[in-house]
């Protein structure tokens, strides 16, 4: 038995929205960093991204009762929140507030 890789043609149109929607979310996340970088510390913004995808997920989970239960069952959560999220977006965060930006040659 072989696995073939799926037709990029099968894709419908709906699955081309979702995706060219999540690739303006990731990208846009980037170039508001490098814009709040220059204002605010590393940490606020990462403890600010963080806030804001928490009141999301809280909705997205129907409430704080459900995800109340999810919390309880996942005892790794913070851990796993930590080595996912926070360490890797203050260290690209802090790494855009590092590096010089890019300027065209005269």
């Amino acid at each position: 038995m072989t696995a073939t890789a799926p037709s990029i043609g099968r894709c419908g149109r709906w699955k081309w929205i979702l995706l060219l929607t999540l690739s303006l979310v990731w990208a846009g996340s980037f170039l508001f960093n490098g814009i709040a970088v220059r204002e605010l510390p590393v940490f606020t913004i990462v403890v600010r991204r963080g806030a804001i995808a928490a009141m999301i997920l809280l909705l997205v989970c129907d409430g704080a009762a459900k995800a109340c239960r999810v919390i309880r069952l996942s005892v790794g959560l913070p851990c796993h929140g930590f080595l996912n999220n926070v360490l890797p977006f203050s260290l690209i965060v802090w790494g855009q507030g590092h590096i010089s930006p890019v300027r065209p040659r005269s």
